[in-house]
């Protein structure tokens, strides 16, 4: 952009007057607050390599859970508030969060006409920095004509918290003795092979003594020649 002279002229008053207001604002430092230091943020809890063990619901229900062959399952050991029979679920790990879906048998209490009511719901829990897990589980209702409600279009949701307790791990197998060294048994000889050791034995003396007996008698010195 090209200035004309008349537009210079009318900035000059204006540039000084910034320069001297620059430098009575200048004479002393102005001290600034220091920068906020960054927060590194902590890095998200992963999911652990086994959730086999025992769960315990924030509302005090328990499951018993084996986690093998890729996939989490669950099924319910105690339930306080007696809502339901059975509850049996199976979880897979997706990108760091465990999803799957529980099926629930209602109790007797809920199954008025016992047709054996039970019903899919979705879970999904991820992972917490103490080993535990935090999620949220769909939930059902039951209408006045004993129908269940899913409301699949706009599912509702309960928060809940699990905490894992590991399975106790296997007792170690006893350690196999090692076999104590046999010491080797005497070797006794049978009585006629006995016999028969002697028996050779007194036949090779007798032999000795008759060969010594029968020894050639030793020749006689000849007598010395007399003087011629």
């Amino acid at each position: 952009m090209v200035t004309s002279g008349r537009a210079r002229a009318a900035l000059r008053p204006i540039l000084p007057s910034l320069v001297l207001l620059v430098a009575g604002c200048g004479g002393t430092e102005e001290k600034r607050d220091p920068a906020p230091t960054p927060r590194v943020a902590a890095p998200a809890p992963r999911l652990l390599a086994s959730y086999a063990g025992t769960w315990t619901r924030d509302d005090g229900v328990v499951y018993e859970v084996q986690d093998a062959d890729g996939a989490v399952r669950g099924a319910l050991q105690a339930d306080p508030a007696g809502r339901w029979r059975s509850v049996e679920f199976t979880l897979r790990r997706e990108q760091e969060t465990l999803r799957g879906a529980a099926t629930v048998a209602l109790a007797l209490e809920e199954d008025d006409d016992g047709a054996g009511r039970t019903v899919e719901v979705r879970w999904e829990l991820a992972p917490e920095a103490d080993g535990g897990l935090r999620g949220r589980l769909q939930t059902a209702w039951l209408d006045e004509a004993g129908e269940v409600l899913l409301f699949e279009q706009e599912p509702e949701w309960r928060a809940h918290r699990f905490e894992v307790r590991p399975a106790a791990p296997a007792p170690a197998a006893p350690a196999t003795p090692e076999p104590e060294p046999v010491a080797p048994e005497p070797v006794t000889p049978e009585p006629g092979a006995r016999a028969d050791a002697h028996g050779a034995r007194a036949r090779a003396e007798a032999c000795g003594a008759r060969s010594l007996s029968r020894a050639p008698a030793a020749p006689e010195p000849e007598p010395a020649p007399g003087p011629r």
